[in-house]
C-alpha cells in the first residue's frame, strides 16, 4: 500500500484542486476593444491550455501508479495497461462528478472532454513508459 501513497497524494490533491476552483468563472483575457475573432482565438487558447493540464495532471498520475512496478508486468502487460487505463477512468470520472457537485450542474460536452484529454495523456504516458522498457529489454 505504501507503495501507492505518491498516487493517492496526488489524486487527493486533484480532487481538491476541482473542488476549490469548479465553482470560479474563468474568462480568458482580451482586450477592451478585442474583435469577435480575437476572443474566438482566445476561448480557443483557453481550451487548449486546459486540454493540456488535464493531460499533463492524468500523465503524472499513471506514471505515479505505474512506477511501483517497474518493468515486473511483461507477462500480464494487456490486462496491466487496460486496469491501469480502467482506473485512470474511474478517478477522472470522480473528479467530474466533483465539479458537477460544486457546480450543481452538469456539462457533459466538458466532461466528456476532459475525461478524453485524461486518458488520451494517461495512455500517451504508458506507451513511452512500454516503449522504454521495451527498448531495456531488447538491448539486453
Amino acid at each position: 500500500m505504501h507503495r501507492y501513497l505518491p498516487a493517492i497524494a496526488w489524486t487527493l490533491a486533484l480532487y481538491m484542486g476541482t473542488a476549490l476552483t469548479a465553482g470560479q468563472a474563468f474568462i480568458p483575457a482580451t482586450a477592451q476593444n478585442a474583435t469577435p475573432e480575437q476572443i474566438k482565438q482566445a476561448w480557443l487558447w483557453f481550451e487548449l491550455k486546459h486540454v493540456i493540464l488535464h493531460a499533463a495532471a492524468y500523465s503524472v498520475l499513471v506514471w505515479l501508479l505505474a512506477w511501483p512496478y517497474g518493468g515486473d508486468w511483461k507477462k500480464k502487460r494487456r490486462r496491466f495497461l487496460v486496469n491501469l487505463l480502467t482506473a485512470i477512468l474511474l478517478i477522472g470520472l470522480g473528479q467530474e462528478a466533483v465539479q458537477s457537485i460544486v457546480r450543481w450542474q452538469i456539462r457533459l460536452t466538458n466532461s466528456l472532454v476532459d475525461l478524453a484529454s485524461n486518458t488520451g495523456g494517461a495512455a500517451m504516458t504508458l506507451a513511452m513508459i512500454t516503449a522504454n522498457r521495451w527498448r531495456h529489454t531488447i538491448s539486453r
